[in-house]
């Protein structure tokens, strides 16, 4: 083994030390959440409120762990539920006087004075018109498709009808030489 090898190993196995460490926390992290999930009902609304921003602040990662573990699927459907709550109370708390966003990021203007960065209103129209351009993306990528689609079966049409065609003329070819045999055959008869 070389010396570029054995590095290449090593930093291979720093990575999989550190990914494997971030997937046991993640683990236990969420595990915790089921925990306290079930004896949610026993505590007060103060512990609940607490729960749900815990659970909300939880990191991708947590949330994609949430999935492999028993009774994980009912804490990830309860997370669900807190989202959609929350977006529904930031929309009902938005006014209709947001200044309509361009580009990737929100507008930085918004933040110098509001004081407190991107406000919640600027968020929530930035992700409407961001989920508008990635449907007319998708609409436009199934348009392409079914055109792409459609000019293959026209050619695939195409291709099996000009080979019919050369199957019929070797077949008028097999049959017009039988033809001749036939014919010779009958003038050597007579």
């Amino acid at each position: 083994m070389t010396k570029t090898d054995a590095v290449i190993s090593t930093k291979f196995h720093d990575f999989l030390q550190q990914r494997n460490h971030r997937t046991n926390v993640a683990m236990q992290t969420a595990q915790r959440l089921i925990n306290l999930y079930r004896v949610l009902g026993s505590f007060g609304a103060d512990f609940v409120e607490q729960y749900n921003t815990m659970l909300l602040n939880s990191t991708d990662e947590v949330q994609m762990a949430l999935n492999g573990l028993v009774s994980g699927q009912e804490v990830r459907q309860y997370l669900e539920f807190l989202q959609r709550e929350a977006h529904i109370q930031t929309q009902d708390e938005t006014s209709e006087n947001v200044a309509p966003q361009t580009g990737w990021l929100p507008n930085p203007a918004d933040e110098q004075t509001s004081g407190a960065g991107a406000s919640s209103a600027n968020l929530t129209e930035f992700m409407k018109n961001e989920e508008e351009k990635i449907a007319q993306m998708i609409t436009s990528l199934r348009q392409e498709q079914e055109l792409a689609i459609k000019h293959l079966s026209d050619q695939l049409a195409g291709t099996l009808q000009s080979r019919s065609n050369e199957h019929k003329s070797a077949q008028r070819e097999d049959m017009t030489s039988y033809s001749e045999i036939i014919e010779e055959r009958g003038k050597d008869k007579s």
